[in-house]
C-alpha cells in the first residue's frame, strides 16, 4: 500500500488495493475455519476456531470500513490510511490468538498506535488535540498493564497466562498483590473497549474523529479488547480455584459502564458525542455476554459482536453522508432530512432500531441471547449479581431507546429549518453506491433476525 501510494496519486487505486488485501484474508480463513488448532511461535499464539471467526469478523469489519472511506480528507493521503487500518486489523487478529503476555502487549500496541494517528486524520487543531488525548490516555493505561504483567510474571514465573503453570503457580496465592496487578492488566483492555473507568478519552475523540475512522474504532479493537479480556478473566480465576472473585468484579464494572454510557448519551445533542457514549453503553453489553463465564455466554458475545459491527458501520456510513452534505452536527441537523432522502432515513433508523435491540432485526436477537445466557448461569450459580446485572441490562436497554431514536425522530416527524432540498451531491453515481451500500447492510440486520443460525459457531 506505501509503494502504491508513492506510484500514482489515485486514492481509489490504493483503496481497491486495501479492498483486495482483506478480501483475500476473507477468503483464507473460511478455509481455514475447519482446521485443527494450531500453536505458532513456540505456543505465544494459537489459533482454533474461536480465533478463526472472531479474525473473520476483524477482517470483514476492515473492509467495510476500508470501503466506506472515501472522503477527499483520507483519500489525500490515501496509502498511510489504509495502510493504518491495516496495522488495526492485523494487530486485533493477533491480540485475540496471544497466549503470552508479551504477545498480547505487542499485538496490543500494533492496533493501538495507528488508533492514535487516525484520530487525527481530520488535519485540524481539534483532531490534533483529539490526537494526542487519546495517545496520552492511551500510554498511560498500556504502562499500568505492563506494571501489572510484571507483577504477575513474579508472582507465577511464567508469561503464558493460559498455561497449567500459570494456574498451578497462583491458585494458592492470595496475595493481594495478585488482586493488584490483575486490575492493572484488565485496564488496558478495558481502555480500548472505552469502558468504565476508563471511558473519559472516548467524547473528545468520537468529536473530533472523521466518521469512518469512527466506524473503526467503535467495532474491531472494541471486540478485540473484550475477547481478549475474556480469556484473561478466565486465566485469573484459576480453574474456579482463585482466592479472588474475578467474575464479580468484572459484573461491577460491566453495571457501571451500562448505566454511565446509556445515560449520558440522554443528554447530548452533538451527534458524534452521543454515538461516543452509545459506544461505552454498548461495550457495556458487550462485557455483559462475557460475564456469563459459559459456552452459551461466549456464543452471544459472537453473534453479539458481529450484529454491532453491521449496525455501527450503516450508522457511520450514513452519518458521514449527511455531514458532508448537509453539515450536520447536532441532532437539530437532521430536521426534515428523511422526507428529502427517505431510503437513506429508513435505513439509518434501521440501524439505530438494531442498536437498541428490538424486533424484526438482528439486535433483538443479540440481546435475547446475551440475557438468556445470563439467565441460565444464574440459574447455576445462584449469584444474585447476575440477577442485577440483568436488571440493568433491561433498564438501560429502556433507557437507549430514547436517544436513539432521538435522530429519525427529527429527519421524519420535524420540519426542516431551510427550504427547498439541501443535497448537493455532484455525483449520482456516488449516491446510488452509497445507497446500495447502506440497503445491504439494513438486509443483512434484517435476514439475521430471521436466520441467527447462520452466524453462531456449532
Amino acid at each position: 500500500l506505501i509503494i502504491a501510494g508513492l506510484i500514482t496519486k489515485d486514492g481509489r487505486v490504493v483503496q481497491i488495493i486495501g479492498l483486495i488485501i482483506l478480501s483475500s484474508s476473507i477468503l483464507v480463513l473460511i478455509t481455514d475455519f475447519q482446521a485443527q488448532p494450531v500453536s505458532l511461535f513456540g505456543g505465544m499464539l494459537k489459533s482454533d476456531e474461536l480465533s478463526v471467526y472472531l479474525r473473520l469478523i476483524f477482517s470483514i469489519g476492515g473492509f467495510l470500513v476500508t470501503l466506506i472511506s472515501y472522503s477527499k480528507t483520507i483519500l489525500s493521503k490515501h496509502a498511510e490510511y489504509f495502510a493504518l487500518i491495516l496495522s488495526i486489523i492485523l494487530g486485533a487478529q493477533i491480540l485475540v490468538m496471544s497466549q503470552h503476555f508479551v504477545m498480547l502487549l505487542l499485538s496490543l500496541e500494533l492496533m493501538s498506535i495507528p488508533a492514535y494517528v487516525l484520530a487525527g486524520y481530520a488535519f485540524d487543531k481539534a483532531g490534533a488535540e483529539a490526537s494526542m488525548k487519546y495517545f496520552i490516555y492511551g500510554s498511560v493505561a498500556t504502562a499500568f498493564m505492563i506494571f501489572g504483567m510484571s507483577w504477575i510474571y513474579g508472582l507465577s514465573d511464567t508469561l503464558f497466562f493460559t498455561s497449567s503453570t500459570f494456574a498451578d503457580k497462583l491458585k494458592f496465592n492470595d496475595h493481594v498483590l495478585f488482586l493488584g496487578a490483575g486490575l492493572m492488566v484488565m485496564a488496558g483492555l478495558l481502555f480500548k473497549m472505552a469502558a468504565t473507568p476508563f471511558h473519559f478519552w472516548a467524547p473528545d475523540v468520537y468529536q473530533a474523529t472523521p466518521m469512518p475512522v469512527l466506524a473503526l474504532f467503535s467495532t474491531v479493537p472494541k471486540v478485540a479488547a473484550a475477547a481478549t479480556l475474556y480469556k484473561i478473566i478466565t486465566a485469573f480465576s484459576l480453574i474456579g480455584q482463585s482466592h479472588f472473585d474475578w467474575q464479580s468484579i468484572l459484573m461491577v464494572l460491566t453495571i457501571a459502564t451500562l448505566t454511565i454510557g446509556n445515560f449520558s448519551a440522554m443528554w447530548q445533542n452533538n451527534v458524534k458525542r452521543l454515538m461516543a457514549y452509545s459506544s461505552i453503553g454498548q461495550a457495556g453489553f458487550l462485557l455483559v455476554a462475557i460475564c456469563n463465564f459459559s459456552e452459551i455466554g461466549w456464543k452471544a458475545f459472537l453473534f453479539y459482536s458481529v450484529i454491532l459491527m453491521m449496525a455501527t458501520i450503516l450508522v457511520f456510513l450514513l452519518l458521514n453522508y449527511f455531514e458532508k452534505e448537509n453539515q450536520t452536527r447536532t441532532i437539530d441537523d437532521f430536521n426534515g432530512l428523511g422526507r428529502k432522502r427517505p431510503l437513506l432515513g429508513v435505513c439509518l433508523t434501521i440501524a439505530f432500531i438494531s442498536l437498541v435491540g428490538l424486533p424484526p432485526l438482528a439486535g433483538f436477537n443479540a440481546k435475547l441471547f446475551v440475557f438468556t445466557g445470563l439467565l441460565e448461569s444464574y440459574s447455576t450459580t445462584h449469584k444474585p449479581l447476575l440477577l442485577w446485572l440483568f436488571a440493568f441490562g433491561l433498564l438501560n436497554t429502556v433507557v437507549s431507546l430514547y436517544y436513539y431514536l432521538k435522530v429519525p425522530y427529527r429527519m421524519f416527524l420535524k420540519e426542516s429549518a431551510f427550504s427547498g432540498t439541501t443535497i448537493n451531491s455532484n455525483s449520482s453515481t456516488a449516491n446510488e453506491w452509497l445507497v446500495f451500500q447502506a440497503a445491504l447492510l439494513a438486509i443483512g440486520l434484517l435476514l439475521f433476525f430471521f436466520q441467527p443460525g447462520w452466524l453462531m459457531l456449532n
